[in-house]
């Protein structure tokens, strides 16, 4: 569960285009499918040498889980938040940013962008998650502000000085939890080795 969480906050938070009209709207079991699979993920403990195993995680069920489940875990700044997983490791997070909570967590200097923002803003960022041997990085593309695009930097800063990620650098590279080995970002899934 954490991680599904760490991913949404580190990338700013959750969904681009609107689903197509044509899709049902989500609902509050697909959410507890995948609450049910991470519990399972988080208590795999496969002994040494045991054959790696998958878990396939969908778009719809990730964003069910962020809607029913997740809503109350998620820091109050952060709403509305989904993603949309494009495939080759690229990944499209999009929530509804509280700035006046973010601001309100810690000062701003003079020169800080955000002293100067206010109100619930829709945040877009686009990027890739590589993974290998037990270990990740976020790549982040492009990121955008009520349909501005703003330097990927502000983005960094903003995860790196929230109160709630313990000062967590998007740009470093960070060890996959539960004994996971490689999480694969593909069309509308991800694919979890563990």
């Amino acid at each position: 569960m954490p991680w599904v969480l760490g991913l949404v906050v580190a990338l700013g938070a959750a969904v681009p285009p609107a689903q197509p009209e044509s899709t049902p709207p989500l609902a509050p079991a697909e959410g507890r499918r995948l609450a049910e699979t991470l519990d399972v993920i988080v208590g795999y403990s496969g002994a040494p040498g045991s054959p790696a195993r998958t878990i396939t995680l969908t778009e719809r069920g990730i964003n069910a889980y962020l809607r029913f489940q997740a809503a109350d875990l998620l820091p109050p700044t952060i709403r509305e938040s989904r993603m949309r997983l494009l495939g080759d490791g690229r990944l499209s997070a999009r929530a509804l940013i509280d700035l006046d909570r973010l601001r309100a967590e810690r000062p701003r200097g003079p020169l800080d962008p955000l002293r100067y923002l206010g109100g619930r803003v829709e945040v877009i960022a686009v990027g890739a998650l590589r993974t290998s041997a037990g270990v990740g990085r976020f790549e982040i593309e492009s990121v955008h502000v009520e349909s501005v695009p703003v330097p990927v930097v502000l983005l960094v800063e903003a995860v790196r000085a929230h109160r709630g990620s313990g000062g967590f650098d998007l740009t470093a590279p960070f060890r996959l939890p539960y004994g996971i080995e490689e999480l694969r970002v593909e069309a509308a899934r991800a694919v979890v080795v563990q």
